[in-house]
């Protein structure tokens, strides 16, 4: 079996991920920022589309990296992959 898609790459791709709340136990503010960072937004870049300070970022970050088990975004990156629907 073999499955083209065609995706206009100038549209926008939607990121979804499975729930990383019963997989992982992170809250819902940390699934959240978890998400931005996948679709490559900066910790500064999620603050101010969210209305939060850059530090509850930062501490969103850090313990949703403790509860999913990784240090860095290429390694949540390479965790999440198999969990990421991209449109």
């Amino acid at each position: 079996p073999v499955a083209l898609l065609v995706r206009d790459l100038r549209a926008a791709a939607e990121i979804e991920c499975a729930d990383l709340e019963s997989m992982f136990g992170v809250t819902p503010g940390e699934h959240q920022v978890i998400i931005q960072l996948v679709k490559g937004y900066s910790s500064r870049e999620i603050a101010d589309q969210f209305g939060k300070s850059i530090l509850t970022v930062r501490t969103h970050v850090k313990r949703a990296y403790g509860k999913i088990g990784v240090k860095t975004r290429g390694q949540l990156f390479a965790k999440l992959l198999p969990y990421l629907s991209i449109r």
